[in-house]
C-alpha cells in the first residue's frame, strides 16, 4: 500500500509540551539532550540489512555464558524473541541460582535505594546480582514512593521507574470516583457503576446529607481521599458527624457483604499496567483475602468498632493484641478462597466472580486512562521508563457482586508471614520480568547487549508517514464507529516497535494474564473511550487476529526485525519485500488513508 515516507527532524517534536524543555531545571535539559543524542547515535548506526544480527554477533565468552541455563544455575540475559533486539536482564524466586556475571557487567547492576524499596523485591533483584545504590548513584532502576510529576523528565532511558506521572488519578479515592462518574454519566447503561456510589466532602455536602436523612439505615464510610492501610476511615449515620471542611469521600457503606464463617472480608489483587501507550492491562493469578477480627454486625451501636467494618490487615493484625480475640487473624491466599466458594456455592459462581471482577479492575483503569496518558507525557521524556503495580482491593455483596474499594498505587509487598512470602515473591518477579529491563549502553558491553533507545517506542522517532497513518485511522474509527480491521495490513517502523515490545512482554508474563486489550471483547470498552488512541487500535487488531495463537504474529514481526525494518527510518530506505506466502507484492496496491508512493515491507 504505497505512500511517502519522511523522518520527523530531530530539532523538534512538533508539539507544544517539548518545546517547554527549554526553560526546565538543568537535570530535564540534560535529558531531552540525552534523547538527541541517542537518536544521532541510533539513526547514524543502524545495521545494514545484509550484516549480522544480535544473535550471530560473536561477543565476549563470559556475555554468552549468561544466557546459558544449567543444572545449578539460570541465566542473567533472556534473549529477544525478535532478531535484532537486545536482550533483557532475567528476575527469579528465592532458591534460584543465576550464572554470576564479570565485573563489566555487575558494574552496571545497580537499583536505586529508598525507604519504601520492598525486602521481597531486594531479595529478587540479589539472586540476579544487582546491588543497591543511593539515588545519586547510577542506578538502573527504582521501586519507591511516586516521585512529583516534574522529576520524571530527569529520568534517563536506561531507567525504569514503577510509577508513572499523574497515576494519583486512579490511585486517590476522589480522582477515581470522579472519572468512573463521568463514565456513568456518558453511558447511561451504569456498566461503569463498579464503585459504591461517593460523595466528594466538602462540595457534595448537602447530597450526603439528603442520602443520610433519606433512611435510618443508611450511613457512609468516611475515607480521607489519599490515605491507605485502613488509615483515618469512620462510619457514620449522623451527619452531625461529618466536617463540612474536611475534604473526604464518602461512600455508601455496603450493608449486605458477602461473609465467611460469619466476618465480613475483602480482596486484595494486583493489577499490573506496563504502558498507557498502548494501554495494556493485566491481572495477577493469586492474591490475599483480609478479614475483619470480629463477627459481622450493621446494628448502630458497633459502628465505632473498627474490627467489624474494616478489614485491613494492617488494622485487625492487632486485635488479638488488644483482647479482642483469642487468635491471630487469618489471611488467606486466592487458591483457599476460590476452594472455599466452589464448596460452598458451586464452581460457576467462583468463574462469574472471576470475570466480574477483571471486568471491574479493566473498566477502572480505562476510566483514567487518557488523564494518566495525558499527563504523562506532559510530565516525562520518555513513556517507556514508566510500569506501575496496582493493589486493588474488592468487595463482594450477598449477591456476589464485586464492588471496587480502591486502587493503590503503591500495595504493600511487606512479607512478615509465609503466606505473604508465597504470593509477593513471585508477583515482584513477574514485575521485574514484565517491565524488561536491559543492560545499560556502556563502553564495557558490547553495543548488542545493550538497551537500544532507537527501538523503543518513543515519540521523538515518529516518521511523517505513521503519523498520518495514526491520524487516518483515529478518524475512521471514530466515524465508523470502531471498524479498523486493516490497520496491520502496512506496519509501520513505529508500529512493529509497539507490538515487538508487547510480544516479549506477554512472554515473560509468568502468572499475570493480560485482560485489556482481550479480542473482541475490547471493540465495547474502546468504545467507551473518548478520542481513542492510536496504538490502542493497533495493539487491539493484533491480539483479535493473533491471539491466543500467537506465533504467525511472531514470525511476520520477526521477518520486519531480520532487515531491521524496526529502526526509525529504516522503512523509508528499505527496498526488500516480504510477503506472508513468499510472493511479490503488487507495486500498485493503495493504501487506505493516501495515494503516496511506499516502500514498506509487505508482510503477512
Amino acid at each position: 500500500m504505497p505512500y511517502s515516507v519522511d523522518c520527523i527532524s530531530t530539532g523538534t517534536t512538533g508539539t507544544e509540551e517539548d518545546s517547554e524543555k527549554n526553560t526546565n531545571s538543568e537535570g530535564e535539559k540534560d535529558s531531552g539532550f540525552h534523547s538527541l543524542i541517542c537518536l544521532k547515535k541510533f539513526i547514524s548506526n543502524i545495521v545494514n540489512p545484509n550484516d549480522k544480527t544480535y544473535k550471530e554477533v560473536g561477543g565476549d565468552n563470559d556475555i554468552k555464558g549468561l544466557f546459558i541455563k544449567t543444572d545449578k544455575v539460570n541465566p542473567l540475559l533472556q534473549e529477544s524473541l525478535f532478531e535484532n533486539v537486545p536482550p533483557l536482564i532475567c528476575f527469579y524466586t528465592k532458591g534460584n541460582k543465576v550464572v554470576k556475571p564479570g565485573k563489566k557487567i555487575s558494574n552496571h547492576l545497580c537499583w536505586c535505594q529508598n525507604a519504601l524499596l520492598p525486602i521481597v523485591m531486594k531479595k529478587t533483584l540479589a539472586i540476579s546480582h544487582f546491588k543497591i545504590v543511593p539515588e545519586e548513584g547510577p542506578w538502573i532502576g527504582y521501586w519507591g514512593r511516586h516521585w512529583k510529576s516534574q522529576k520524571y523528565k530527569m529520568l534517563k532511558a536506561f531507567q525504569k521507574m514503577n510509577h508513572f506521572p499523574g497515576s494519583f488519578h486512579l490511585g486517590r479515592k476522589d480522582r477515581l470516583w470522579l472519572h468512573l462518574k463521568e463514565m456513568m454519566d456518558r453511558h447511561i447503561n451504569n456498566d461503569f457503576f463498579i464503585m459504591p456510589y461517593s460523595y466528594i466532602l466538602p462540595k457534595d455536602f448537602e447530597m450526603a446529607k439528603k442520602y443520610l436523612e433519606k433512611g435510618e439505615s443508611n450511613k457512609l464510610i468516611l475515607k480521607p481521599p489519599a490515605s491507605a492501610r485502613g488509615s483515618g476511615i469512620t462510619l457514620t449515620a449522623n451527619i452531625s458527624e461529618i466536617s463540612g471542611e474536611v475534604p473526604l469521600v464518602a461512600q455508601q457503606y455496603l450493608e449486605r457483604p458477602l461473609l465467611i464463617n460469619g466476618a465480613k472480608f475483602d480482596l486484595r489483587f494486583y493489577v499490573y499496567v506496563p504502558s498507557f501507550d498502548p494501554l495494556r492491562i493485566y491481572f495477577y493469578g493469586d492474591g490475599l483475602v483480609r478479614f475483619a477480627s470480629l463477627p459481622y454486625s450493621n446494628c448502630p451501636s458497633t459502628m465505632d468498632n473498627k474490627y467489624i467494618y474494616l478489614t485491613n490487615y494492617s488494622i485487625n493484625k492487632n486485635a488479638q493484641l488488644e483482647g479482642h480475640t483469642n487468635e491471630p487473624v487469618p489471611k488467606w491466599d486466592m487458591a483457599t478462597f476460590w476452594g472455599y466458594l466452589d464448596k460452598s456455592y458451586g464452581k460457576g459462581t467462583r468463574k462469574e466472580i472471576q470475570e466480574n471482577i477483571k471486568d471491574v479492575a479493566t473498566k477502572a483503569v480505562i476510566a483514567c486512562e487518557s488523564y494518566i496518558r495525558n499527563h504523562a507525557e506532559k510530565h516525562s521524556t520518555f513513556l517507556f521508563n514508566c510500569h506501575e503495580l496496582y493493589g486493588m482491593d474488592i468487595i463482594l455483596d450477598e449477591n456476589f457482586k464485586p464492588w471496587l474499594l480502591e486502587m493503590n498505587i503503591s500495595p504493600s509487598l511487606h512479607s512478615g508471614t509465609q503466606l505473604d512470602r508465597d504470593v509477593k515473591g513471585p508477583l515482584a518477579k513477574d514485575v521485574m520480568n514484565m517491565c524488561c529491563i536491559n543492560l545499560p549502553s556502556s563502553n564495557d558491553i558490547p553495543e548488542q547487549y545493550t538497551i537500544n533507545y532507537g527501538i523503543k517506542n518513543y515519540k521523538l522517532f515518529y516518521s511523517n508517514e505513521h503519523l498520518r497513518k495514526q491520524e487516518y485511522y483515529e478518524e475512521k474509527y471514530e466515524s465508523n464507529g470502531g471498524s479498523c480491521s486493516d490497520v496491520l495490513e502496512d506496519l509501520t517502523d513505529a508500529d512493529v516497535r509497539m507490538l515487538i515490545a508487547f510480544e516479549d512482554e506477554y512472554f515473560r508474563r509468568g502468572n499475570f494474564e493480560l485482560i485489556y486489550p482481550n479480542g473482541k471483547k475490547t471493540e465495547e470498552l474502546l468504545s467507551y473511550t473518548l478520542n481513542t488512541a492510536y496504538s490502542n487500535i493497533l495493539l487491539h487488531e493484533w491480539i483479535c487476529i493473533n491471539h491466543p495463537n500467537h506465533e504467525p504474529g511472531i514470525r511476520r514481526l520477526n521477518k520486519l526485525c531480520e532487515v531491521n525494518y524496526h529502526y526509525p527510518c529504516i522503512s523509508s530506505t528499505s527496498s526488500q519485500i516480504i510477503s506472508s506466502d513468499e510472493e511479490d507484492i503488487d507495486d500498485n496496491d493503495k493504501d487506505n488513508y493516501g495515494s503516496h508512493e511506499s516502500t514498506v515491507p509487505k508482510d503477512v
